[in-house]
C-alpha cells in the first residue's frame, strides 16, 4: 500500500519522472506530450483517493 501512495505522489509532483519510469525508458530521445503529463497527474490524484478510501475501509473493519 505504501508503494502505491509513493508512486501516486511521484505522478502528481514529478510527472516527467513518472512518465519516464512507465513509458519513456522504452524509447531513445523521447519527450512526453502535455496530455500524457496531465493524464499522469490526474491518474495520480485518482489513485491517491482510492488508496485513502482503501485504508479507511480496512481501518474501519478492524475497529
Amino acid at each position: 500500500m505504501s508503494y502505491l501512495i509513493f508512486e501516486c505522489f511521484i505522478s502528481i509532483f514529478s510527472t516527467r519522472t513518472a512518465w519516464w519510469l512507465s513509458i519513456g525508458w522504452h524509447f531513445k530521445d523521447a519527450e512526453p506530450s502535455s496530455t500524457a503529463l496531465k493524464m499522469n497527474r490526474v491518474g495520480g490524484v485518482f489513485l491517491i483517493v482510492v488508496a485513502i478510501v482503501m485504508i479507511y475501509l480496512v481501518a474501519a473493519r478492524t475497529l
